[in-house]
């Protein structure tokens, strides 16, 4: 049913497997190379990297294209872990469903990812980072304070492994679950 609704919305609909999917990896971000971001035009579709090149991080596995973005992610992590667990912003920000039980907005890391303010966004679509970033400030405002109110700190809480175009369904159901980032038992 998903799969017949979301060209309806303007998303593509990924095939696990797929080039531009990898959600059964256990991938932050489905194996999106949250380094190469930095590297690219605004637009430019997301880079994935393989598990040749990962590093784990507050008990979550990164990937990366080349040893170069594994190596500046292990040296700064948190510069690149993305914002707010790397959920979708425009929904953490605007739906007031999701909690710290419930985490989960999907993002769409291929073709909705953005940099504003020198921190790294995801949203489920184009559609939904356009009505992200017509009113960035007071989104950001809000999301931050859910964020701290539901797990203490911008820097803890939950990384988006598993929440894409293809799982909507079981993120709001509750049925793909994230553990909190352990800031103190981090291996690189």
């Amino acid at each position: 049913m998903i799969q017949k609704i979301l060209p309806l919305l303007g998303l593509a609909v990924w095939e696990e497997g797929s080039p531009a999917f990898n959600g059964s990896s256990g991938a932050v971000w489905g194996g999106a190379d949250v380094v190469e971001y930095w590297s690219l035009d605004a637009g430019a579709a997301g880079v994935y990297g393989t598990a040749d090149h990962s590093r784990e991080y507050g008990g979550y596995t990164f990937y990366f294209k080349d040893l170069v973005n594994a190596e500046k992610f292990s040296d700064s992590p948190d510069d690149f872990i993305p914002t707010w667990g790397g959920f979708d912003a425009w929904s953490l920000s605007n739906e007031n469903h999701w909690r710290a039980d419930l985490m989960g907005p999907p993002c769409n890391p291929t073709d909705s990812w953005f940099i504003y303010n020198s921190s790294l966004y995801c949203t489920l679509s184009p559609y939904l980072r356009t009505l992200f970033l017509k009113s960035a400030n007071v989104s950001i405002g809000i999301g931050n304070d859910k964020w701290i109110g539901f797990y203490g700190s911008l820097d803890a809480g939950p990384i988006n492994n598993g929440c894409f175009q293809t799982t909507i369904a079981q993120c709001q159901a509750g049925n793909i679950t994230f553990h909190n980032r352990n800031n103190s038992a981090r291996t690189l």
